[in-house]
């Protein structure tokens, strides 16, 4: 009983801490939302590599090329769904959504990546993702990754 009273005033106390923090600009808000799609990518992408179909690289630039179009469609599908629907940042949005918004547009199927990637869709406000990611390499144009 004594163990969760602690971890119940630990944790309110965390919570104000960190409302203070944000309240008087100690913690960015765009730094912390930026860091947990860093860290939700990262363990998005630690379940893809445990599947049964490995990810592969990206070194394809015309197959990352044709990801990257794959993903702004993606995203501007979802965009216009949360539009539409008038739902808010941190909401989310469906890929029977998805697939009705761009039959709309004639594309009759919902793209998938040419290097077997995984798509995933992210909240509204955060972009959706490739599990085949970037290669850390100087150049983008071998990445799979959507570019706002």
């Amino acid at each position: 009983m004594k163990r969760n009273i602690r971890t119940a005033i630990i944790a309110i106390v965390a919570i104000i801490v960190a409302a203070v923090a944000f309240a008087t600009g100690l913690l960015d808000w765009k730094k912390v939302q930026w860091r947990a799609e860093r860290a939700v990518n990262a363990v998005q992408s630690e379940f893809d590599r445990a599947g049964s179909k490995p990810v592969r690289p990206a070194h394809n630039r015309a197959a990352a090329q044709k990801c990257r179009e794959n993903l702004a469609l993606i995203e501007g599908a979802k965009r216009r769904v949360a539009d539409e629907k008038r739902i808010p940042g941190g909401g989310g949005v469906s890929w029977e959504e998805i697939g009705a918004e761009l039959k709309k547009r004639g594309i009759k199927s919902i793209p998938r990546c040419p290097s077997g990637g995984t798509y995933t869709l992210m909240p509204t406000g955060m972009n959706v993702k490739c599990s085949v990611g970037a290669n850390n390499t100087p150049s983008r144009e071998d990445d799979h990754i959507y570019l706002d």
